[in-house]
This record gives C-alpha cells, sequence and structure tokens, in this order.
C-alpha cells in the first residue's frame, strides 16, 4: 500500500520536521493583554492600563443591563419597599406597647404596694 507521499505503510521516514511558530511568549510578570509588555499591577493579570480599561467596560455593561430592567420588576421592588417600611413601623408599635406594660406595671406596684407599706410606717411611727 502507498501513501501520498510514496513512503509505504512500513516505512519509516529518515527525519520528522515541524515547523515552529515562532510565537514570542511572554514573561509572567507581564500583561496578559495581547501584545503589551507592560509589568502587571498587584496580583491581577493586566498591566494599570488595561485594568482601567476593564473597569470602564464592565461598568458600561452594568448600566446597560440596569437600563434594560423590566419596568414590571421595578413595581415588584417598590412594593418590597413598602412592605419592609410597614413592618419597620409594627416594629415600633411593638416596642411602644412593651414599654407601656412595663410603665403601668411598676405604676401598679408603687401604688398597691409602695404607699400602703410607707402608710403603715406611718402609721407605726406616729407620724400621722
Amino acid at each position: 500500500m502507498v501513501i501520498e507521499d510514496g513512503l509505504s505503510a512500513g516505512e519509516a521516514p529518515n527525519s520528522i520536521s515541524i515547523p515552529s511558530n515562532n510565537i514570542p511568549t511572554k514573561e509572567p510578570h507581564h500583561c496578559k493583554f495581547d501584545d503589551c509588555l507592560n509589568p502587571k499591577k498587584g496580583f491581577g493579570d493586566f498591566c494599570r492600563q488595561h485594568k482601567a480599561i476593564g473597569k470602564i467596560i464592565a461598568g458600561k455593561i452594568a448600566r446597560e443591563k440596569a437600563n434594560s430592567v423590566d419596568p414590571s420588576m421595578l413595581k415588584y421592588d417598590e412594593a418590597l419597599r413598602i412592605q419592609e417600611s410597614a413592618s419597620s413601623s409594627v416594629f415600633v408599635e411593638e416596642m411602644m406597647k412593651i414599654i407601656l406594660g412595663v410603665a403601668v406595671l411598676f405604676l401598679f406596684l408603687y401604688i398597691f404596694v409602695v404607699l400602703p407599706y410607707r402608710g403603715f410606717i406611718d402609721i407605726i411611727m406616729g407620724r400621722a
């Protein structure tokens, strides 16, 4: 059986040469952006300039996402905000009930325990 190059299946070529693409490899401390040779900044993968460009692009994407929000979701968020504010007023009402209950308890103790006891002490001491 003959292959296109003229060698049979059992024969091996004398030498094999693979052309190498002379792609310059970057040093590990260089920016990973295409052909940038600036040093990396901090623990990131990019130099200061390309890091800033990335933040700008991320901000643009975030603004586009925010602008493309469905208006019906905004109504849902508004309903949640109103519901949260109502729950905070319920919390205040409950705290006022507790404070009022404690005040009534102290008033009850003063009227029915402290005042009669002081009156009893005054009678015994003869101050009446």
